[in-house]
């Protein structure tokens, strides 16, 4: 079997794909779909989910693909899921990413593994990561997430807007790195990834790949629920404490929290519906921006 490449695929490294679902019917098939079908051949997917009572199993078996590894049991919510698929998976690197998400195109993980020359020239590296692209209530691309990693120990006026550019959703983790270190702490509900990233960029930093959207991320996840917003933000202020970051001098920080706390007091005091309004009108605004600022969409 070869990639699009021409290169045999064994010769490449394999990657395993972790979706974490439950009660995912509605998206599971655009997920499952983007990943069997991509250029690169090398992978495998490993889908965790956590009992669903909806047509879920049902159509992640109409795949037929002995690619799909699927395993269905009640869990702890997502990183619990995570956990286990990391468990369960064979690659050498491994992508995380939801079940209302799906990669952005069909060669996204070609692309991205050749920017990287296929990680061989990064020994020492645990977290290779490119662009997600997030999208609005309506589908369309609103914001376009990952930069540079800005290490958030060495706070300066250079890094002031410094708040974890890493998209979770399209970083490759090594293997043995997530094994090595415990997984992901389900102590935390919301931010668990970001708290795995910090443990690992003590030792060592994140490489950032640019020009590549390896995700499309969907809208209405858990963090952006506004009944979440005050956990967020008070996970948020914990694993900043815990790894000894500078909370409140961090200016990305006070803006997820100016945000997080105007959605939560709109859902409570104007309803649901008004701060899905207020959310849409945000979002309107970046798609504004990314078409000011001539990126891709």
């Amino acid at each position: 079997m070869t990639n699009q490449s021409g290169a045999v695929a064994s010769e490449m490294p394999f990657v395993s794909i972790v979706i974490a679902c439950f009660n995912a019917d509605k998206t599971i098939s655009e997920a499952i779909s983007s990943v069997v079908l991509q250029s690169y051949s090398n992978l495998e997917l490993v889908i965790v989910d956590g009992g669903s009572t909806d047509r879920t199993a049902e159509i992640v078996k109409s795949f037929n693909d002995e690619r799909i590894n699927f395993h269905s049991e009640p869990d702890n919510g997502i990183y619990d899921a995570w956990n286990k698929g990391v468990g369960r998976a064979k690659g050498e690197w491994i992508l995380f990413i939801g079940a209302d998400d799906r990669l952005a195109k069909r060669d996204s993980l070609y692309q991205f593994l050749n920017c990287s020359e296929t990680l061989k020239k990064m020994p020492g590296h645990n977290i290779i990561y490119s662009n997600l692209v997030a999208l609005g209530s309506d589908g369309s691309p609103m914001d376009r997430i990952g930069a540079d990693w800005k290490n958030p120990w060495s706070f300066t006026g250079k890094h002031i807007w410094c708040n974890f550019p890493i998209p979770i959703m399209a970083a490759l983790f090594r293997k043995s790195m997530l094994i090595d270190i415990g997984g992901f702490n389900t102590k935390f509900r919301i931010i668990a990834d970001i708290e795995l990233v910090l443990r690992d960029a003590k030792h060592t930093s994140p490489v950032y790949v640019p020009a590549v959207d390896i995700t499309a991320m969907g809208y209405g996840g858990v963090s952006t629920k506004p009944e979440r917003a005050l956990r967020l933000l008070v996970e948020s202020y914990t694993v900043r404490k815990i790894h000894k970051i500078g909370t409140f001098t961090n200016i990305g920080f006070l803006i997820l929290s100016t945000k997080q706390v105007i959605k939560y007091l709109v859902s409570r005091l104007c309803g649901g519906g008004t701060s899905e309004k207020m959310m849409t009108s945000f979002h309107n605004f970046k798609r504004l921006r990314m078409r000011l600022y001539g990126e891709r969409e």
